[in-house]
């Protein structure tokens, strides 16, 4: 059994980070015998962190532990971070001191440039990765991508999707068959601008503006920085019977509001950031627990197997067209029970989206005897 490591640095995410960091140790751990190491962050005066911001300088982290802590290893997984001249530094160290260890560098996006070009601090973070990552090419065997992409900056890809634990997630439950009179949709997300979920209460409004008659609720969980603009749209529309803000929600107070859901709402302003496509894990989890899905752009998911279970709408400003969205649901639930619908749903996430089969590409790079770089 090849032996490795999966590596992230401190503070790397959200809580849904570390989740899906946990979910392909699991699905690893079954296949390889992995460890994962964390980077920590030095403490640095505010100085420092200020200079460490500057082109040239680094980020202050202890490489030095992670190197002590790893013994010959044959691959190392890497999850992708700012590159700086340590990091390189770090990445180069692991093939001097172990030359046959497959590095891999799971990229979560891809093209990466315009969210990095988001927010001043981020920016600045951009003018390292010009800098540094041309180094990739000479330290990196494989990245991991969710893109179509055969080739990331001189390093060869593998390609594959985000992926969860099927088996972990809780299936919907609901005794009451499907009511075409009563629609209730949901979308668990941090609420932030390219989630875009202002253009669903636009749609709501015009829905009913335009004499729509069925009684429509859109379940709203989680808080963030649109959440304001969101109420406000909501209380100018008139539409606080159809949209609910839950804050954040967890354990069974969340499940109870998923089981009335007949459908998970995926991210709708990803033209605000230049994306095409999306792999997002919220979709995968929607997906495993039974529910059909409605997108604002391009997922690989639904471009196969599960077409029938997805709908895509237009990735662009416009309101979303609520009637195209009911028309969606009367077409999977009309015919059928809605546990069959559920199970059906469940069925074929164990074939496309459980970490089984999204991280066997990698698995079988590790194990196979392709030389690295």
């Amino acid at each position: 059994m090849k032996k490795g490591y999966y590596i992230y640095v401190e503070n790397c995410g959200s809580s849904g980070v570390m989740n899906k960091i946990k979910m392909q140790m699991d699905t690893f751990s079954r296949h390889l015998d992995i460890h994962s190491i964390q980077i920590p962050n030095k403490k640095s005066s505010l100085f420092r962190k200020v200079h460490n911001m500057l082109p040239w300088a680094s980020f202050e982290r202890e490489y030095g532990r992670v190197l002590k802590q790893m013994d010959n290893p044959d691959f190392v997984y890497i999850r992708r971070t700012y590159i700086d001249r340590d990091y390189i530094a770090f990445l180069r160290e692991i093939h001097a001191r172990w030359s046959t260890c497959k590095i891999i560098v799971e990229q979560p996006v891809y093209p990466y440039d315009k969210d990095m070009l988001r927010s001043p601090y981020t920016a600045i973070q951009y003018i390292k990765e010009l800098l540094y990552r041309r180094h990739y090419k000479d330290d990196v065997d494989r990245f991991v991508t969710y893109s179509d992409d055969d080739e990331i900056l001189g390093v060869k890809t593998i390609r594959t999707m985000n992926g969860v634990n099927v088996s972990e997630m809780r299936m919907v439950h609901n005794d009451q068959e499907y009511d075409p009179k009563g629609i209730n949709l949901i979308t668990v997300a941090t609420l932030v601008a390219h989630h875009g979920y202002e253009r669903v209460i636009e749609g709501l409004y015009q829905y009913y503006h335009n004499g729509g008659e069925r009684n429509i609720v859109f379940h709203i969980v989680g808080d963030g920085p649109e959440k304001k603009r969101y109420a406000d749209m909501v209380k100018k529309y008139n539409l606080e019977a159809h949209v609910v803000f839950y804050g954040a929600k967890y354990g069974e107070e969340l499940d109870k509001i998923y089981d009335i859901a007949d459908a998970g709402l995926a991210a709708f302003g990803s033209y605000k950031e230049g994306v095409d496509k999306l792999c997002t894990i919220k979709v995968r989890e929607y997906f495993a627990k039974g529910l059909p899905v409605v997108l604002g752009c391009e997922d690989n998911l639904f471009l196969g197997e599960a077409k029938q279970y997805g709908l895509i709408l237009p990735n662009d400003s416009s309101a979303i067209d609520i009637s195209k969205v009911l028309s969606f649901l009367d077409s999977i639930y009309t015919d059928k029970p809605r546990i069959e619908v559920n199970n059906e749903i469940v069925e074929l996430a164990r074939r496309t989206v459980d970490n089984e089969v999204t991280l066997r590409p990698v698995i079988e790079y590790i194990n196979s005897k392709v030389t690295n770089i």
